[in-house]
């Protein structure tokens, strides 16, 4: 197999944010376990930062796994077999699913926008055997060279909203 999608570092980025959260609801438990042993007034700013911390990272972890659960860390292709996989992150793991080519369809551009008017781009496609559209984040760094030849169009609407000049 060809890998033609990669997203470096996704696997790591995410995997750290999970144990820093871990860590911060540690400490949040820890704050309430404090201020259950004390008496009186004294007590509630611990119970308040312990709640806090503890919501917090329950939060956190939350949209870390959902916003992450659909996105394309890695994608391969056997031209000569015809055969695909993607991998996405899962928790301290990474998912594959693998198919044919001919089950990955429907690419097509996506702009997420998020705070301040940033916009993220993607491109999604369809998977027969998976619920929800594939995401392959497109930021800098990543390489579309290898998306332009299952995506072409996709990939050519990526370069025009950025302003990219066709290679010649």
């Amino acid at each position: 197999m060809t890998r033609i999608y990669v997203n470096p570092g996704y696997w790591w980025r995410n995997n750290v944010s999970l144990a820093v959260l871990v860590i911060v609801a540690i400490y949040g438990v820890w704050e309430l376990w404090r201020a259950a042993g004390v008496t009186g007034e004294d007590a509630l700013p611990g119970y308040l930062f312990g709640a806090a911390f503890v919501g917090g990272a329950v939060y956190g972890l939350w949209t870390t796994i959902n916003d992450a659960r659909d996105r394309v860390t890695a994608f391969d292709m056997d031209e000569a077999s015809g055969a695909s996989r993607a991998e996405f992150w899962r928790p301290f793991w990474t998912e594959k699913l693998e198919g044919a080519r001919s089950d990955v369809g429907d690419w097509r551009l996506h702009v997420a926008i998020g705070n301040r008017s940033v916009k993220t781009f993607f491109i999604y496609a369809n998977h027969k055997r998976y619920p929800r559209p594939l995401q392959f984040e497109l930021r800098q760094g990543i390489d579309v060279a290898g998306l332009q030849k299952v995506a072409p169009e996709a990939v050519a609407e990526y370069g025009r909203a950025i302003g990219m000049t066709p290679a010649a």
